[in-house]
């Protein structure tokens, strides 16, 4: 989601719309002087984070077990006692904490799978699902 960012603040910004406001090189931005603007361009980024996320990682996950690069490595999450698509309330979950919990310190969440019994990382245990070859 960063390169979107970035691609869209280049967007918003090359071409002459930022002048130089000063004789010492600080750039502002006719696109960001009012504060409306600046709200929009927030607005639009949050906006289209969720989209891509809900598009991607939740619905995908939630309906058929993969997201398009899970279905090129052949994987699937299922729920641990259906064996089946968790559903959006575990994959929600699952998203949420694989987001903000399995990285927080030095990636252990992620490597949690290296030595479980299930091989389930931290988000995975949160939602109960597993990851499994297809």
């Amino acid at each position: 989601m960063g390169i979107a960012f970035g691609v869209l603040w280049f967007s918003l910004t090359a071409n002459g719309v930022c002048m130089s406001t000063t004789g010492f090189g600080v750039e502002e931005c006719r696109a960001f002087k009012s504060e409306g603007s600046r709200t929009l361009f927030w607005l639009a980024y949050v906006g289209a984070y969720l989209a891509v996320t809900v598009l991607y990682y939740i619905l995908p996950v939630a309906k058929g077990g993969q997201t398009v690069g899970m279905k090129v490595a052949k994987i699937k999450v299922v729920g641990i006692a259906t064996q089946q698509p968790a559903g959006i309330g575990p994959i929600v979950v699952r998203y949420l904490v694989r987001s903000f919990i399995s990285g927080a310190i030095c990636g252990l969440g992620y490597f949690w799978m290296l030595w479980d019994d299930r091989k389930q990382t931290w988000h995975d245990k949160a939602a109960s699902t597993i990851v499994v070859t297809t």
